[in-house]
């Protein structure tokens, strides 16, 4: 790694302690803390109506509108079919043809209703392994950033070692999810504990092969705190849900703050110069609103429709999955760093230089 001594001193998306604490340092705060002192807070409190309703509002102002910002930078962008297929049409139209299979099947014979369910499961897999490559994906385009921002520039040999060690969080998470599926032939083979201990330890093999990496650049002080703190909450997170899988809440929580930030900066690029009256700022926080009262439309209907008598909480479940998995494509699909345009919407506070880099 090297650091280019020419250039303009360390800068931020919004400031450099604002990325720190919103991109990780809360998360490592929090997560770390309840880890530490071995605090449950489902099980701190006999209310269960309040731990209930602290989750759901937490997914209202967090989780939910991390969704639909993310189907605004898509869809709002110039000719945003032509330029993602995938993502605006050909994915979205798969799922639903994969809801309406699963459907019709859950309405025929005993028979149909097992391979429906098999494909439900099937879906759950797929969910896991592209919210897992969504985490460290995301975790890494943070790295990249923060590295820009700070000019630091990894070896190429560097990038794949440290990209690639992330990856590898990818096959614990799948395996971590398969012990949540009811035993199936298909997938009983990773149901054990031969194979979760295998996992476990590709994931600690992770750790140490890219902490060989950021370790010594820390110590060095050739990455800055938000560097090292994107890639050490990332890691936190998984280790905490080892220990206990309802840490997951808490992790999504943290990866949609991350991406807030991301989303943010980027509403703000495309608001200053623009032709509207309306203050930079507060259109960012207009959109906000609007994706919160968006998700919760959309996700918080859905979860009370599934206790209604009349619901089919399966085809809710699938809906939900769907979502998931379409979220996951849209951003690696409009997440990536090395295209001009994804680089001019992020750093376009920066001015040209910054951007073309």
């Amino acid at each position: 790694m090297k650091r280019n001594s020419t250039v303009n001193p360390t800068q931020n998306l919004f400031g450099f302690w604002t990325d720190f604490w919103l991109t990780s340092g809360i998360s490592i705060l929090f997560i770390g803390g309840l880890l530490l002192s071995g605090t449950h807070i489902e099980s701190s409190s006999g209310d269960g109506t309040r731990i209930i309703s602290m989750a759901i509002l937490l997914q209202l102002l967090l989780n939910w509108p991390h969704f639909m910002i993310s189907y605004r930078l898509l869809y709002q962008q110039p000719e945003c079919c032509q330029r993602f297929p995938g993502a605006t049409i050909v994915v979205p139209g798969l799922l639903v043809l994969l809801i309406m299979v699963i459907w019709f099947l859950g309405k025929g014979s005993q028979d149909e209703v097992s391979k429906s369910l098999l494909i439900s499961y099937i879906m759950w897999l797929v969910a896991s392994f592209y919210l897992a490559w969504h985490y460290v994906g995301q975790a890494w385009g943070c790295i990249s950033t923060f590295s820009l921002l700070s000019k630091q520039q990894w070896s190429p040999w560097q990038k794949r070692i440290l990209h690639w060690s992330l990856r590898l969080l990818i096959v614990w998470h799948v395996v971590w999810a398969a012990q949540l599926l009811p035993s199936m032939p298909w997938v009983s083979w990773v149901q054990n504990e031969v194979v979760y201990a295998i996992a476990s330890y590709v994931a600690l093999f992770s750790f140490v092969v890219s902490g060989m990496l950021v370790f010594p650049a820390w110590k060095k002080r050739q990455i800055d705190l938000r560097t090292m703190g994107v890639w050490f909450s990332i890691y936190l997170w998984y280790l905490a849900i080892y220990f206990d899988s309802s840490f997951i809440f808490w992790a999504q929580l943290s990866h949609a703050l991350q991406y807030l930030v991301f989303a943010s900066r980027v509403e703000l690029n495309q608001s200053v110069g623009g032709d509207t009256k309306i203050p930079a700022r507060v259109r960012v926080q207009l959109t906000y609103a609007g994706s919160v009262v968006a998700g919760a439309l959309i996700f918080w209907q859905s979860e009370l429709s599934a206790n209604l008598n009349s619901a089919t909480p399966t085809i809710i479940g699938l809906l939900a999955i769907a979502i998931n998995i379409h979220h996951y494509y849209v951003d690696s699909a409009i997440w990536k760093l090395r295209d001009a345009p994804t680089r001019a919407l992020l750093f376009g506070h920066l001015g040209a230089s910054n951007r073309d880099k």
